[in-house]
C-alpha cells in the first residue's frame, strides 16, 4: 500500500486540528508499501518522544495523535492544536514531529437557554451540573447534552453551540429548548370484541410546569373493565437537595364493585446518579375493602427503586436500552373484627420486587428492533393473597392481544419482541408478546393450587408523534380470537 500526502491535509476531530504539510522527506518516507510509524516526537509548549510500533495509516497516526492532545483537552484547553511539521524515515520506520499549541485556558462564561417562555433560565441551569469558571472540554458538553435532555418538563434540541467570548479565555454555551404546551391530554381507547359493553378508556389530563419552576399535576381516570375503574390524582416538584431530585405525592382508588374497594395514598422522592441513572424511595399507606364476607385490611408499603437509561430520543428511540429495578416491604394487618374463619393471622409482612429491561437497537437503515423482558413476584405467606395485591396482566403494557387486567398473578415473567419501521414523524411496528403467569386458585374442597399458564399475543400499529401530539392506533390478537375481531387500542396525546 502506498501512501501520500497532498499539498495540504487537514484532519479535524471535536476541538481539535491537525495539519500536515508535505515535504521531501515526507515523499521519500512513504514511497514503500507497509511503512511502520515508529514514534512521535512532540515540540511546542513541551518536549517528548512516543514510541510506536503500528502500521503507518491515517487511522493509527490521528488514534496516536488524539491520545498525546486529549490530556489537554480534558483539562480545558479546548482550542488546543497539533500540527505536524515534518514526517521522516529512519531505521526503525516513520517518525512524525508534531508541534502542539496548547493555547488558553477556557472557562464557561454563561449558560444562554434559549427557547424559555414560562420556565425560568435559573431552573433549567439547575439541571446541567456545571456553572461559570468550570473548564470547558468536550467531555463537559457531552454532559450538558446529556442532563438537558433529561429534564422532563423542557425538550432540548442538540447541539450546545460554543460562543468564544475576546481573548479566548471563556466561552457561553448557548441550549436551545423547547417548551411543551402548559396542558396536556391523553386518551386512551380500546375494544372487547367479546362484551357488549367492552369499551375501555383512560384519560390523562396534565399541568406542566407550574409557576415555570417544574411542577406538574396529573389527574388519570381510568374505565378498565364495566366494573373496574380507577382515579389518580399526582403531583410532582422539583427539589435541589443533594443536586437535582423530585418530590411527589400521590392519591388514588381502585374500584373494583364485584370484588373490592381501594383508597391509596403516598410519597416519593427520586434523585438524579449521574447523567443516566435515578434511584428513589417512596412509602404508601392503602385501605382495602372487599366484596363479600372476606376481611378489610391496611396495608403500609416502603418502596426502593433504581432506573438507568441509555436512550436519548424518548419519543422515537434509536438505540439504547432502559433497565428498572424496584423492591417494595409491605405490613399488611387485617381489621381487628375478623375471625379466624376468614383469615389465619391478623397481619402479615410481605416483599414485592419488579425487575425490567428493554432494548433498542438499529438493525438496517431504518429498521429498529425492540426487546424487553420483565418479572415481578409477591413474596409472602398467604397461599391465597388477596385478588387486590396480586399483579394485574392484560392489554397495552403487559399482554397485548387480551383484555386489560384479564388475568391475576402472584409471579410472572413476561417479554415483548418487536419490529419498527422508523420514519421522521413516528413508525409503524408489528409486536409478539410473550408471558409465564403463575396463579393461586381455590378449589372446590377449599384448597389452594397454583395454576402456571403461558399465553402469546400478537399485533400491529402505527403511531404518529412530533413534539407536543402523538396518535397510536394498533390491532391486537391471541390465538383464541378470530381475526375479524382484534383487540383494538387508540391513543391520543395532544398539548392544550
Amino acid at each position: 500500500m502506498t501512501i501520500r500526502l497532498c499539498a495540504l491535509a487537514i484532519f479535524t476531530c471535536f476541538a481539535w486540528t491537525v495539519v500536515i504539510a508535505s515535504t521531501a522527506a515526507s515523499d521519500e518516507a512513504l514511497r514503500h508499501d507497509r511503512e511502520r510509524l515508529a514514534a512521535i516526537r512532540v515540540s511546542g509548549d513541551t518536549t517528548y518522544q512516543v514510541d510506536l510500533a503500528l502500521d503507518f495509516v491515517p487511522e493509527n497516526l490521528n488514534r496516536a495523535i488524539k491520545g498525546i492532545i486529549q490530556p489537554y483537552l480534558d483539562r480545558g484547553y479546548y482550542y488546543c492544536q497539533a500540527n505536524i511539521t515534518n514526517v521522516s524515515h529512519q531505521n526503525a520506520g516513520v517518525v512524525v514531529d508534531l508541534n502542539i499549541i496548547r493555547g488558553p485556558l477556557v472557562t464557561i462564561g454563561d449558560l444562554i437557554c434559549e427557547g424559555l417562555v414560562r420556565t425560568k433560565g435559573s431552573t433549567a441551569r439547575r439541571y446541567l451540573g456545571v456553572g461559570p469558571g468550570t473548564p470547558l472540554s468536550d467531555e463537559v458538553i457531552t454532559g450538558i447534552e446529556s442532563r438537558a435532555r433529561g429534564i422532563s418538563f423542557l425538550t432540548f434540541t442538540p447541539p450546545v453551540l460554543v460562543s468564544p467570548r475576546p481573548g479566548y479565555g471563556q466561552a457561553d454555551l448557548h441550549l436551545s429548548f423547547h417548551e411543551p404546551r402548559p396542558f396536556s391530554f391523553e386518551g386512551t381507547a380500546g375494544y372487547r370484541p367479546d362484551d357488549q359493553n367492552g369499551l375501555v378508556w383512560t384519560v390523562n389530563a396534565a399541568a406542566r410546569n407550574l409557576f415555570g419552576d417544574g411542577r406538574r399535576v396529573r389527574v388519570i381516570s381510568e374505565r378498565r373493565d364495566r366494573l373496574h375503574n380507577n382515579l389518580a390524582v399526582e403531583y410532582r416538584q422539583p427539589v435541589y437537595v443533594f443536586g437535582v431530585s423530585e418530590l411527589s405525592f400521590d392519591v388514588s382508588t381502585r374500584d373494583y364493585r364485584n370484588q373490592f374497594y381501594e383508597f391509596n395514598a403516598g410519597a416519593g422522592w427520586q434523585a438524579r446518579i449521574g447523567d443516566q441513572s435515578s434511584a428513589g424511595v417512596s412509602v404508601a399507606w392503602k385501605r382495602v375493602d372487599p366484596v363479600g364476607d372476606e376481611p378489610s385490611y391496611r396495608r403500609y408499603l416502603v418502596n426502593l427503586n433504581y432506573r438507568r437509561s441509555t436512550v436519548t430520543d424518548s419519543l422515537n428511540p434509536r438505540r439504547g436500552t432502559v433497565f428498572e429495578w424496584s423492591l417494595g416491604y409491605a405490613h399488611r394487618q387485617y381489621r381487628a373484627d375478623s375471625t379466624a374463619a376468614q383469615v389465619s393471622r391478623t397481619s402479615l409482612n410481605e416483599t414485592r420486587a419488579r425487575l425490567s429491561a428493554t432494548g433498542y437497537q438499529s438493525i438496517i437503515a431504518r429498521l429498529i428492533g425492540v426487546a424487553s423482558a420483565t418479572f415481578v413476584t409477591l413474596e409472602t405467606k398467604e397461599t391465597l393473597p388477596p385478588f387486590s395485591e396480586r399483579f394485574l396482566f392484560g392489554g397495552a403494557g403487559s399482554l397485548r392481544g387480551y383484555r386489560t387486567d384479564q388475568f391475576s398473578a402472584r409471579r410472572a415473567a413476561y417479554g415483548s419482541a418487536e419490529i419498527r419501521w422508523r420514519g421522521t414523524g413516528g413508525y409503524l411496528f408489528g409486536f409478539c408478546d410473550l408471558g409465564y403467569l403463575s396463579r393461586p386458585a381455590k378449589q372446590s374442597d377449599g384448597s389452594v393450587a397454583t395454576n402456571e399458564i403461558v399465553r402469546v399475543g400478537y399485533g400491529a400499529g402505527v403511531q404518529v408523534i412530533d413534539r407536543d401530539r402523538a396518535v397510536l392506533v394498533a390491532f391486537g390478537w391471541n390465538p383464541d380470537l378470530r381475526f375479524s375481531q382484534p383487540q383494538v387500542l387508540i391513543r391520543l396525546v395532544t398539548g392544550l
